[in-house]
């Protein structure tokens, strides 16, 4: 998950929206396992901050998909929903920090 993360200048500049929407899903799948739960939400935080802009350009962009706007907002939804419920303050620090960037 750390991993992930350390690479998300990677990501913003290389990667379709849609693949980072499922590099998000997988982070927040992550959170869940006791040891994965911290470098989940650091991951997470990472890529929302460094992807944020990228993905906000691509689905206002003229002749985007009207639906981009609801799979953003799914993915920033279940990111904080696997924040919550984890439990960690950590995690959910890092997860609305990275949302709200």
């Amino acid at each position: 998950c750390t991993f992930l993360g350390s690479y998300s200048t990677v990501w913003a500049s290389s990667c379709p929206p849609q693949s980072v929407l499922e590099i998000l899903a997988y982070l927040a799948s992550a959170v869940p396992t006791p040891a994965a739960t911290e470098a989940a939400g650091k991951g997470m935080r990472l890529v929302l901050i460094s992807v944020g802009p990228k993905l906000a350009k691509a689905a206002a962009s003229p002749g985007a998909d009207p639906s981009s706007y609801n799979f953003i907002s799914t993915a920033l939804t279940q990111s904080m929903e696997a924040a919550l419920s984890s439990c960690s303050a950590t995690v959910m620090e890092n997860v609305a920090e990275g949302c709200a960037r």
